[in-house]
């Protein structure tokens, strides 16, 4: 679990200074603030491997993938993250230093964050209206769950094996991703 760099309420102004002065990164969890730890070598090719399969689709259609160095602000909770990977298809602003309309995030399960994004993101990003897929990446095994919106309510489907997923998380937007290459290089 992160660390905690203070148990005291902060407000977002506060919190986003901080972050533009810090030298590593930090989530805000309504007023509290953690630090964020490093990630495996695993966690980094997991999304490196989904970045070159999501990218070109997306600028295809003048969205972007954002990596997770961008925050996502969830205002129903009070919160930012920072996402492993997200696309959003919102205006660009060279200045901006958060996303508020992301379709589609992506979170790479560590050990010590396994737990926070398959409960306390999951209920916090359900609330993005923007957002039509959340999926859960496993880094020790193949899985993969996508949490979809589908006429206001959510569905689940897991992936493991070596079957393919598809994500879709507008209309016009379409992946189709084998579990081959998205574990190419991490697990055999």
């Amino acid at each position: 679990m992160p660390m905690s760099e203070t148990m005291d309420e902060n407000s977002v102004d506060e919190y986003l200074q901080l972050e533009r002065s810090s030298q590593s990164r930090h989530e805000f969890v309504s007023g509290r603030i953690f630090a964020m730890g490093g990630a495996s070598q695993a966690h980094g090719a997991l999304v490196i491997n989904l970045t070159l399969a999501l990218g070109p689709a997306a600028k295809s259609v003048g969205c972007r993938i954002l990596s997770s160095d961008m925050k996502v602000r969830v205002e129903s909770t009070n919160c930012f993250y920072f996402p492993d990977l997200m696309i959003s298809c919102e205006s660009f602003s060279a200045k901006g230093v958060y996303i508020t309309e992301p379709c589609l995030i992506v979170e790479v399960l560590s050990p010590s964050t396994g737990d926070i994004d398959r409960r306390e993101k999951l209920l916090s990003y359900k609330t993005v209206a923007s957002l039509n897929e959340y999926v859960i990446v496993y880094q020790d095994q193949r899985r993969v769950e996508i949490y979809k919106r589908s006429s206001g309510a959510w569905q689940v489907a897991v992936f493991q094996g070596r079957e393919s997923f598809s994500l879709s998380p507008r209309a016009d937007l379409y992946f189709a991703v084998s579990m081959d290459s998205l574990y190419d290089g991490v697990l055999d």
